[in-house]
């Protein structure tokens, strides 16, 4: 009896189909998203559209045509895994340009705020509780802010007030038990408790009051493409907003020359002591003009430096925690053994993270105690040099699998802890420009070493002598001919010198009354 032959199945075409049109929908979207960022230029978004349309044509056609089992396998996976890459492409080219759009958003908003203050071992927990007390008031530099939290206070109390023009004398005063508590800006609480002695740990916080103001910044023009720029990197010495005015704790300065792919870094120690133009150009600690705004530290950066700076980047020190976490942690050297404050600032030693000297790989709460640690440098400029190691571990272990594949994570938390004031025109002009011209870029580093420390008033708080760094004419002058030959590259057929006048030709950095030189005390 013959055996009967099994019908010969068909072979469908709708999976091909249906790939082919998960393809085209997905290629639609990964097009608009890669336009939508605005980065490519017109050269290379052509040639990849024209990619992208050459393969959805070889995979029609092979739709089409009668292939063998294992080809049609061997097809369908390389769809699928063109289909995959467009998908991740478009998630990471999409989260850039939300980021991007958030952080140079023309919108800006500054937060302030200002705690009603007791000491901690008073009975007191709430507002309520000081109905008929003394409250201690400063109506200097933050007559505005105590007034908008007196407006709060009034609703709920009845008290007294004892008027102070600066929170030294206010602090001490509420040391000694003069008054109840006191109204201060959030932002003086850790400078008064690193310079009036007894307060850290002295006092607990009844109630916070936080105002918000949004803010119309000044007109940015986006340079062009091959215009070299200067970048003031700015970063808080405190946990969230950057749109806090908190004290500008890290300051970098970067001289970026896109035609010769260069970036000169210059670290500026936090205690420089420098004009505040928010203090009518009285000598302050650089670190102190955050507390009245970012435009403050930048007025007083140019002062010093005698040039334009082009753009800004405020960040809170709560990214550092955030982004070292999201990499799963980097790799740095610590200069040397030492114990710091947690992120909360705990003055409690079991709060204290430890580090020990040499390589040590770590994560986000360490390298911040990383970051703020300086007592056990000899000067400001160890710390400096950490901060910026601190940088590269980052950009390093962003550049490993691990942490390329966390890149949409990283970009998710940056609008959380960073505002800049660079127009988002700007930075897409940038990198579309260096993507038409790629080519390796080198970086170095101008130090500002010859500085000398001083016990000085500073304008904030003028009252108490702190220590500050009066730095180096030589210095500062190296910063500036490095802007100027960014700027005016000197040809050799242009060059010119007088041997009676070496400096004939040398363009001298501007005069300013207003700053002092470390040469002016030796």
């Amino acid at each position: 009896m013959k055996a009967e032959k099994r019908p010969r199945r068909k072979r469908t075409r709708i999976p091909d189909l249906i790939l082919l049109l998960i393809q085209v929908s997905v290629m639609i979207l990964f097009i608009y998203t890669l336009i939508n960022l605005n980065m490519l230029n017109f050269k290379w978004l052509v040639l990849i559209i024209a990619l992208l349309f050459v393969l959805l044509a070889m995979f029609t056609v092979l739709m089409i045509m009668k292939l063998g089992r294992g080809v049609t396998t061997v097809k369908r996976v390389v769809q699928v895994l063109l289909i995959a890459v467009m998908l991740v492409g478009n998630h990471y080219a999409g989260t850039l340009t939300n980021t991007l759009k958030t952080i140079t958003n023309e919108t800006q908003t500054r937060i302030d705020k200002i705690s009603l203050l007791t000491l901690a071992d008073n009975e007191g927990n709430s507002i309520e509780d000081f109905n008929g007390k003394t409250i201690g008031l400063q109506t200097g530099t933050d007559k505005d802010l105590t007034e908008f939290a007196l407006g709060k206070i009034d609703q709920r109390i009845e008290y007294g007030k004892y008027e102070y023009v600066d929170y030294s004398v206010m602090i001490n005063d509420f040391l000694l038990g003069y008054d109840d508590a006191i109204l201060i800006n959030d932002a003086y609480i850790k400078m008064m408790a690193d310079s009036v002695e007894g307060f850290a740990g002295s006092y607990k916080v009844i109630e916070t009051f936080t105002r918000e103001i949004e803010l119309t910044p000044a007109e940015v023009n986006a340079k062009l493409p091959d215009e070299p720029f200067a970048v003031y990197l700015s970063g808080m010495d405190e946990l969230g907003d950057p749109h806090q005015q908190l004290r500008s704790d890290v300051n970098i300065l970067m001289l970026v020359d896109p035609v010769a792919n260069h970036v000169t870094m210059i670290s500026i120690p936090r205690d420089a002591y420098v004009p505040n133009p928010a203090k009518n150009d009285q000598l302050d600690k650089l670190t102190h003009t955050g507390l009245y705004s970012i435009d403050t530290t930048i007025a007083a950066a140019e002062e010093l430096f005698g040039f334009p700076i082009d753009y800004y980047v405020k960040v809170s020190f709560s990214s550092l925690i955030e982004i070292v976490n999201t990499v799963d942690g980097i790799t740095v050297n610590v200069p040397v053994t030492f114990c710091e404050q947690n992120a909360e600032r705990s003055y409690l030693w079991d709060d204290q993270i430890c580090l020990e000297e040499g390589e040590r790989f770590i994560y986000g709460p360490a390298a911040l105690a990383l970051a703020r640690h300086r007592a056990s440098y000899a000067n400001e400029l160890t710390r400096n040099q950490v901060q910026q190691d601190i940088i590269k571990a980052i950009v390093k272990r962003m550049m490993t699998p691990v942490g390329f594949s966390r890149i949409p994570d990283v970009l998710s938390i940056i609008p959380q802890y960073m505002v800049t004031n660079m127009p988002y025109s700007a930075i897409t002009n940038f990198v579309s420009a260096e993507m038409n011209n790629i080519g390796d870029w080198t970086f170095d580093s101008i130090g500002l070493t010859n500085g000398i420390s001083q016990l000085m008033p500073t304008a904030s708080v003028p009252d108490l002598y702190q220590d500050v760094m009066i730095l180096s004419y030589s210095d500062v002058v190296k910063v500036y001919e490095r802007y100027q030959a960014m700027h005016d590259p000197v040809e050799l057929n242009d060059l010119k010198f007088d041997l009676n006048d070496l400096n004939r030709y040398v363009k001298q950095m501007p005069s300013n009354p207003n700053l002092v030189w470390a040469e002016n005390y030796e």
